[in-house]
């Protein structure tokens, strides 16, 4: 799952947004050229934090982001399209990621799709804390 520490500098920072109607926001954002990941709660401002990652913790986020797809210029991002199911639930979710000056946004409404839950279940690992409001 590890990939190249050569192909770490690519990815300086990402985010991994989720919005939900009425109830808020978490938001995690996390600097790889610093080994950082903050978190915002903007329901519990008690639960604002910002940690220290190890190296494997983001050598294993890196890995989760291609594998995901998300540096590919082909990417697309799978969205949902039942507009009635998806306003109904009033979900919505963002993820950016920054290679050098470039920036790559795919967002969405309804659940996450699959192929970057892999990437929030590490973030909640990482954190000991759900992305659930």
């Amino acid at each position: 799952m590890i990939i190249e520490m050569a192909q770490k500098p690519d990815i300086t920072s990402f985010e991994f947004e989720w919005f939900v109607y009425r109830k808020g926001s978490l938001h995690a954002h996390v600097q790889l050229d610093r080994n950082l990941l903050t978190w915002h709660d903007s329901a519990q401002w008690c639960n604002n934090f910002t940690q220290t990652l190890s190296d494997r913790q983001a050598d294993e986020l890196v890995a989760l982001i291609h594998q995901s797809g998300l540096t590919d210029d082909g990417h697309e991002p799978g969205l949902a399209t039942d507009d009635q199911a998806l306003s109904a639930e009033g979900i919505s979710w963002q993820i950016t990621v920054q290679t050098g000056a470039r920036s790559r946004r795919v967002q969405g409404s309804g659940p996450i799709p699959d192929r970057y839950l892999p990437l929030k279940e590490k973030i909640e690992q990482i954190s000991h804390t759900c992305l659930i409001l």
